[in-house]
């Protein structure tokens, strides 16, 4: 993003996810979360995932 471009991935590995500076949870359609940097950690994706507060 230091360079004007972004790249979306998405992925269902929480591994893969805590190599990311920023990552937004979508649950139904939206975005319910948005973690930076130390932020992203499993525990918090999951709980984005399935019940966590909304954006």
């Amino acid at each position: 993003a230091e360079n004007g471009r972004a790249f979306v991935w998405y992925t269902t590995e929480l591994e893969e996810l805590t190599n990311c500076e920023r990552i937004y949870v979508f649950r139904e359609g939206r975005a319910v979360t948005r973690l930076e940097d130390e932020a992203i950690e499993t525990g918090r994706i999951l709980q984005a995932s399935f019940g966590g507060d909304h954006v």
